[in-house]
């Protein structure tokens, strides 16, 4: 084991602390800036892994989640076209960042982790934003598999058990605040 993979590892073991707190949040402001922290550590551990297009995705998930938020913050009467443009100039970023460095049949499966994270991002409740996180999380963990991102799949494990969580919470206080 070198200390790259060690250091990899760890990066993970982060990203799965704050993967599992994040679908637990309310505001999608506050998931918005999580999603950045877990994106840039996520990316830390694909440059350690030599893994180039999990680590190029990543950085253009950490700066999407980042100007989203800020869009948000910022731009109030012009977040909608702002967050299409945005999310239309990620996933154009995907396509190249996967054209540029595809190796492997496995380097598609960012392209559909990063709809679905852009879907994801975009949702204007945290149950829609759970929901996607479902199925990213499928796609992730089958990435991760190939790339040797071992304690990602933990993570990408515990965001899914996070998310189902979070998803049957947010439908019980739904349905209980309808029989009120």
């Amino acid at each position: 084991m070198t200390l790259e993979f060690v250091v990899a590892q760890g990066c993970g073991l982060a990203v799965l602390v704050l993967a599992i707190l994040t679908p637990q949040f309310k505001k999608m402001a506050v998931v918005a800036l999580m999603e950045t922290l877990i994106n840039l550590l996520t990316a830390a551990q694909y440059f350690l892994l030599a893994e180039k297009v999990g680590a190029f995705t990543s950085v253009s998930a950490t700066l999407y989640c980042l100007l989203i938020f800020l869009a948000d913050r910022y731009l109030v009467r012009a977040r909608k076209p702002c967050r299409a443009v945005l999310t239309g100039l990620y996933l154009i970023s995907y396509v190249v960042i996967v054209v540029g460095g595809f190796a492997h049949f496995y380097d598609l499966l960012p392209l559909a982790t990063a709809a679905l994270f852009a879907l994801s991002l975009v949702q204007k409740q945290v149950l829609g934003y759970n929901v996607c996180t479902v199925v990213k999380s499928f796609v992730n963990i089958s990435y991760q598999c190939f790339t040797g991102a071992y304690s990602l799949i933990l993570a990408q494990s515990f965001v899914l058990l996070s998310s189902i969580v979070a998803i049957a919470r947010k439908l019980r206080e739904k349905n209980k605040g309808r029989t009120n």
